[in-house]
């Protein structure tokens, strides 16, 4: 094994062996060693970000096509300076205590499903009228087995009652009234982020905004947001964030 393989493969077991201990007491916890463990795992998201960044965003990477002859941690080293020359340099410590922040915790894939929750909890009442075998398979590709359990049995407690999700649905901007039956995990995935955007008022260069980078570019006028998102009741976002336990067992929270 020469030493630069030697020194990849380091790399790949401290980041394994660090993100399988990071979230403990993280989620919903306010100590320095919540945020600690949520910066962690953000540096490792980082790192390894050419592995979950969105298809359409990686065919625009400069070094592109030399990424399947690099390492681990030549990858590191560019996906670092790809995303200084973007201008989305890591967050301080204390940003890490931000509403949501706990998301930061969760591989992306797992994290995108989050988002599309939240999407699809603006839609809880017309769900249950919509949704059939094939659609709740689809719907498990979206948000995951336990996702489709938790929105269809406590949908009503994360968005709000149901006087106020008919209101929102009533109001709801174009993009989103044409229904369940338009959707697709890409425009889902952006109307949650942007949810939790609002909701948790993330700071545009907080933990979070590196999740953009596994989102559909040019998504922003397909996915608008109903402007009566904005009036005041249960924050949905944290409502989820809360159930993370339940979606994501797997992990020692």
């Amino acid at each position: 094994m020469s030493a630069s393989e030697a020194t990849d493969e380091l790399s790949e077991r401290v980041d394994g062996d660090v993100c399988a201990g990071a979230a403990v007491g993280a989620l919903g916890g306010d100590t320095p060693e919540a945020w600690a463990a949520r910066l962690t795992a953000h540096h490792h998201r980082r790192r390894t970000l050419f592995e979950w960044m969105h298809p359409q965003r990686l065919a625009d990477v400069p070094c592109v096509n030399r990424l399947p002859t690099c390492g681990a941690a030549r990858k590191a080293q560019l996906a670092d300076a790809f995303l200084d020359a973007l201008g989305m340099p890591a967050p301080p410590l204390d940003a890490f205590r931000a509403p949501g922040a706990a998301l930061a915790l969760l591989p992306a894939p797992e994290c995108l499903s989050v988002f599309r929750l939240r999407a699809l909890a603006e839609h809880t009442e017309q769900l249950r009228a919509w949704i059939d075998r094939p659609r709740r398979t689809l719907l498990a590709e979206w948000i995951g087995a336990r996702g489709v359990s938790l929105l269809l049995g406590r949908g009503r407690g994360l968005a709000g009652d149901a006087r106020q999700l008919a209101t929102r649905s009533r109001h709801a901007a174009p993009g989103r009234a044409a229904g369940l039956d338009a959707a697709d995990g890409d425009t889902l995935a952006w109307l949650g982020f942007r949810l939790f955007e609002r909701e948790c008022r993330w700071a545009v260069d907080g933990p979070l905004a590196l999740m953009q980078l596994a989102l559909a570019p040019g998504m922003d006028t397909a996915a608008p947001l109903s402007e009566r998102a904005r009036e005041e009741g249960p924050n949905a976002s944290l409502s989820i964030v809360s159930q993370l336990p339940d979606l994501f067992p797997e992990w020692s929270w």
